[in-house]
């Protein structure tokens, strides 16, 4: 199935209440996804400046901000999505943080390799997190490309991830763990396979450029959301492979912040992928992966063959 013609992101169709969604786009500003376009707001942040990084100090902003955003959605330009560049929503998170075998399905898929990196019974729970580079992050509009190892397999992985909306240190309580979340966006964790003869570190084999497509844009949760209405999908050439509600999480969002927070500090704008669901399966070029996640919107990404 070819990539040529897909449109890169879309809004989901749902009848619920509808969501707020902050999109990064062309030299990094800042807009609001509104009906089929998005609205510049920009301007409403002092912190804004055109950076990869400057994002980061908006969402730190944002408690501040909401009168001067709603008054330029109310009067701004309407952007139609087609003409402008997505980026990914956090281009530069100071942390990418990603939670392994956190859906009790997918724990029956894991199986163990010589090393004993993983087994069928550990879990997030033994395992905690492990860290994948940032500069694996890209957009929705970005292909996923997979570089030239002969005789070696790469796999897709969808997930939900959060961001982290206020500074988190040390333990956190569990009825206050959303207070520092800032949002949840879809993620794609592309891993490249261990084989008979090389095993090389996790953080190695999913931390290649372009294996963590990130977006299409942040859904704001200014309250606890209803974990059991977020529905993640993923297909592959139009056949569903991964589908899972985030209620489904072994160790859920609180969990994984107060347990990350104990080994590192945690900032505006750190992403936290909950883990990918059952269903996890090959990638080749040529591939077209679309990630749904329900209220958030979904992404569309092409696999290519790296050509550096």
């Amino acid at each position: 199935m070819s990539g040529a013609g897909i449109q890169p992101a879309r809004r989901c169709e749902h009848t619920g209440a509808e969501p707020k969604l902050l999109a990064v786009f062309d030299e990094y500003r800042i807009g609001m996804v509104s009906g089929h376009g998005i609205v510049d707001i920009s301007e409403s942040f002092q912190g804004w400046r055109p950076a990869a990084t400057a994002i980061r100090d908006c969402i730190a902003e944002w408690p501040t901000v909401s009168g001067r955003v709603d008054q330029m959605i109310s009067s701004g330009r309407l952007l139609d999505l087609a003409e402008i560049h997505l980026r990914p929503p956090v281009p530069e998170p100071r942390n990418l943080l990603c939670a392994p075998v956190n859906y009790h399905e997918h724990r029956g898929e894991v199986t163990m390799d010589r090393r004993g990196e993983a087994t069928a019974t550990a879990d997030v729970r033994d395992r905690g997190f492990f860290v994948k580079s940032i500069s694996s992050i890209v957009g929705p509009g970005d292909p996923i490309e997979l570089p030239p190892l002969e005789q070696r397999e790469f796999a897709y992985e969808g997930e939900v991830a959060l961001v982290v909306g206020s500074p988190l240190r040390g333990r956190v309580d569990p009825n206050r763990a959303w207070d520092y979340v800032f949002g949840l966006t879809g993620f794609v964790d592309v891993t490249l396979r261990p084989s008979e003869t090389r095993i090389e570190e996790r953080s190695m084999r999913k931390s290649y450029h372009s294996f963590g497509p990130l977006g299409p844009w942040i859904m704001v949760t200014e309250t606890e959301p209803d974990v059991d209405s977020i529905a993640l999908e993923l297909t592959v050439n139009g056949i569903t492979r991964q589908s899972a509600l985030l209620g489904d999480l072994i160790t859920p969002i609180p969990g994984l912040l107060s347990s990350a927070s104990q080994v590192l500090p945690l900032t505006p704008g750190d992403v936290f992928a909950t883990g990918t669901p059952s269903g996890v399966g090959p990638l080749a070029a040529g591939d077209v992966v679309t990630l749904h996640v329900c209220p958030i919107g979904e992404m569309s990404l092409t696999v290519t063959e790296r050509e550096w």
